[in-house]
């Protein structure tokens, strides 16, 4: 028996799953006591018939089907194991993608209102003349937060009540962008709910822990501030909502422009046949049947493509044999003399009255893909001016916001903005603990509703919809599933996931469900219905936080 024994990496574990090599390492002990000749007496004998009965005992129990358990010890899990673990990789929580010049202040408007703002000299890239990718994970309701994989248990037996959280990274060509100290990043986050009786936490994911974190909540309500009607408080948060979905279309339209400029073909003098200053050229008799789409030009001549290598002087050599092939598009030549063999890149281009027309045509070209580029570049700066405004008056209404005071906001939210300020990257949340349920004392089966087959899941989510919290059970949490248990009130949404990643959804909403219960029914997961579809089904109030 091995107590306290320390946990095992990850590393430790895969390179024990050769039993072979591991039971070459054991050393032969001496006879165990049973296999002296002694033990085959009377006490012997009994202690056989006793573990045959236990035995039979034991096969005759799992023929009832529902009875089947499934358990699993309580979690000790590999110091390496990751901190987070979406519940599906093909339904991740994407995060919003912004750039940052890091040489001058500039600040990012989220859509629900939180701020980021950065100093110059705050970031710190190994490229100043490069900006800084900004990427942004508003994580405000239960879906979002359960998809993401970010783990939600504080301490050994409770689980957070969010009113609010954000996931902020910083890049520069794939590297993390270091922070400097002396200037750090802040934040005023928008919260989901009042966070009076809320405290603001940062995830540890080396320690896999929550850590409090410093941070300061923004009033409403703001001691001698001018005070202004409800009806001015609404238009001003009504102006912001507007503005904010006036930069996303804007945002659309930049995209659009961009995608504009990418298809915009500037003419080339190779579509137009026009030759080029200073590369060879000359004429060949060619079979006009052969090379129909060259047949229409009369005065038409090859230039050569410049390539290292060929002999310029072969103009004036004698040659067998002249070919010319096409390919994709391209033309070769292929001389053939008596002792040598050529090849040489060309292409046709047009002299004399022909290349004239060409050339006019080929200016016109010109202009007119110079004034398209011209009338889009403008089109982008104008909207670029146009969102900058709008920001400047979604941040100042935002600002207006919380230092005014009014009736109205005082029975709202009182405390719905928390500032603070970081020098690490991460995630951080304004939470609140509430204690896991106790056990079941009579463990659960989790068994199909299309029979009585076991369920046999390796991570169990209960969502108490009331309480707004989210208790884990099994593989990646702190509670093995041997630990499951059930809130006496409040409607329960419980999420089984197959090592497959399918899920199973079973709801108690009624005291009466939880009676007597010995069981809980799932049904499977439809079909060509994402896990993301079935949580917005089943979280029908997604105002309402993980």
């Amino acid at each position: 028996m091995n107590l306290d024994r320390p946990n095992l990496s990850s590393e430790e574990i895969k390179g024990r799953q050769n039993f072979e090599d591991v039971l070459s390492k054991v050393k032969v002990s001496s006879p165990s006591f049973w296999q002296n000749p002694w033990f085959w007496g009377p006490t012997g004998l009994a202690t056989i018939g006793i573990a045959v009965f236990l035995s039979l005992n034991s096969v005759n129990s799992q023929n009832v089907p529902h009875e089947e358990k499934v358990t699993l010890a309580k979690n000790e899990l590999p110091k390496d194991t990751e901190c987070i673990h979406p519940p599906s990789e093909k339904e991740e929580v994407a995060f919003e993608n912004y750039e940052v010049d890091p040489q001058k202040n500039e600040q990012l408007v989220l859509s629900n209102g939180t701020v980021i703002s950065f100093q110059k000299g705050s970031l710190q890239p190994e490229n100043l003349n490069e900006k800084v990718q900004i990427s942004v994970r508003q994580l405000n309701d239960k879906s979002t937060v359960f998809l993401a994989g970010i783990p939600m248990d504080y301490q050994e037996n409770n689980a957070f009540i969010s009113a609010g959280m954000l996931e902020i990274r910083g890049t520069q060509n794939g590297k993390e962008v270091a922070i400097n100290a002396k200037i750090p990043v802040k934040v005023d986050m928008k919260l989901t709910k009042d966070g009076s009786s809320f405290d603001f936490w940062k995830l540890n994911e080396e320690a896999k822990a929550w850590e409090k974190y410093p941070s300061t909540a923004q009033q409403a309500t703001v001691p001698g501030a001018k005070v202004k009607t409800k009806d001015t408080v609404q238009s001003n948060t009504q102006s912001a909502d507007k503005r904010v979905a006036a930069i996303a279309k804007i945002d659309q339209k930049l995209e659009k422009c961009t995608q504009a400029i990418e298809q915009l073909v500037k003419p080339s003098v190779v579509a137009f046949k026009i030759p080029e200053a200073n590369h060879q050229k000359f004429d060949l008799e060619f079979d006009k049947s052969t090379y129909p789409e060259l047949a229409k030009f009369e005065n038409l001549v090859f230039e050569i493509i410049p390539t290292t290598g060929y002999d310029k002087n072969f103009t004036k050599k004698t040659w067998s044999e002249v070919k010319l092939d096409k390919a994709n598009g391209n033309y070769e030549m292929v001389f053939v003399g008596n002792t040598e063999k050529m090849k040489v890149a060309v292409r046709p281009v047009l002299q004399g009255s022909e290349l004239k027309v060409a050339q006019k045509n080929f200016d016109k070209a010109m202009t007119e893909f110079a004034a398209e580029l011209q009338k889009i570049e403008i089109e982008k700066q104008q909207l670029e001016k146009q969102k900058a405004t709008y920001r400047s008056e979604v941040e100042a209404e935002i600002v207006s916001r919380l230092r005014t005071t009014t009736p109205a906001l005082e029975t709202a939210n009182v405390n719905d903005v928390v500032s603070f300020s970081f020098t690490k990257w991460g995630i951080f949340n304004s939470d609140k603990p509430s204690p896991y349920p106790a056990a079941a004392e009579n463990e659960l089966a989790f068994v199909w509703k299309s029979g009585n087959d076991v369920a046999r899941f390796h991570r169990i989510f209960v969502f108490n919809l009331k309480k707004d919290v989210r208790y884990d059970y099994g593989k990646f949490a702190r509670h093995g599933l041997q630990e499951f248990g059930l809130d006496k009130k409040g409607d329960l949404v419980i999420i089984g996931l197959l090592e497959d990643g399918t899920a199973g959804i079973a709801e108690l909403k009624k005291e009466s469900d939880r009676m007597a219960l010995d069981k809980i029914v799932f049904s499977r997961q439809q079909n060509g219905v994402s896990l993301k579809e079935t949580l917005k089904l089943l979280f029908e109030d997604e105002k309402i936080t993980a």
